[in-house]
């Protein structure tokens, strides 16, 4: 209906993207470019374009019932095959935890080696995977071998609960949250975890919630990181144990109308931050006594 419309022309690149058709995507972005070169935002998506077509130039595609993956031709059968198995169950888990939030399909999955990773994403070895609108793995390691299963899964069920978190609230849902959901959906917090929150509680070093709403990944060193990650799954992992599915779908709902993080907190779990971070500590304390 009206072909000059550039914000049209961004928004078609933008669907083209999300199939993982990057050569069409790339070429809506770079005629809009060619209209307005200074179009906010747009350098940076076609540089990250440019980056993963240089990568995924010659990946060939893959599906299943709820996935469509991307993934390097040399790729064993029967790895390729962990990853698929292991998404559709997480779609089935994670859908029965959340109480049937299942997200559109086909939902996009790059799958590389641990150098392409690196290629792709600009992210270092201390990033497992990430969800930045596709679920990006690493299927190998450095060395060339290929991620032991259990490993495999921790990751994938990490990722695909962002996806469904993006899917519930968008970009409304704090740091701290999101994270700590994709950590208690994926593994559980261990006794080595609970003994370095407490060692942080005692030097003085956990994080404030609130400077834990806004994303971290590109913020904080690797140490600090993974405590933040830590403190968020300890966080979050109480929510879940004491309140379970009903508190959580409180919070997203609230958090998708609008509310701020604290005041859905409050309206969920009856919990303020400073309220929240003192269970989470004498959490921490008891569930190491048990131990």
């Amino acid at each position: 209906l009206d072909p000059a419309n550039v914000d049209a022309q961004e928004l078609l690149g933008d669907a083209y993207y999300k199939q993982n058709d990057l050569a069409a995507a790339v070429a809506q972005w770079e005629y809009v470019r060619g209209v307005e070169p200074d179009r906010r935002g747009l350098e940076a998506k076609l540089q990250k374009a440019y980056r993963e077509s240089s990568v995924e130039s010659n990946f060939s595609k893959t599906a299943s019932a709820h996935f469509e993956y991307l993934h390097k031709p040399n790729i064993n059968g029967v790895d390729l095959n962990k990853v698929l198995r292991i998404l559709e169950r997480a779609y089935r888990e994670i859908g029965h935890k959340t109480g049937g939030v299942y997200p559109p399909t086909p939902i996009q999955v790059s799958v590389y080696d641990a150098e392409d990773f690196e290629k792709a994403t600009l992210l270092g070895d201390h990033v497992g995977a990430v969800y930045d609108g596709k679920i990006r793995v690493p299927i190998r390691d450095k060395t060339g071998e290929v991620l032991p299963e259990e490993e495999l899964t921790r990751r994938l069920y990490h990722e695909y609960t962002h996806v469904v978190v993006r899917f519930w609230a968008g970009d409304k849902v704090p740091w701290w949250y999101n994270e700590g959901l994709a950590e208690t959906f994926s593994n559980d917090l261990s006794s080595a975890d609970s003994e370095l929150l407490r060692e942080a509680n005692a030097q003085g070093l956990l994080f404030p919630l609130a400077s834990l709403e806004q994303g971290q990944l590109k913020k904080l060193d690797p140490d600090a990181l993974h405590l933040a990650y830590q403190q968020s799954h300890a966080a979050v992992n109480f929510l879940w144990s004491k309140y379970g599915q009903r508190g959580m779908a409180g919070m997203m709902e609230n958090l998708r109308a609008g509310t701020s993080a604290e005041e859905s907190l409050i309206a969920s779990y009856r919990l303020n931050y400073d309220l929240l971070q003192r269970e989470v500590v004498r959490n921490i304390g008891s569930n190491l006594a048990q131990r």
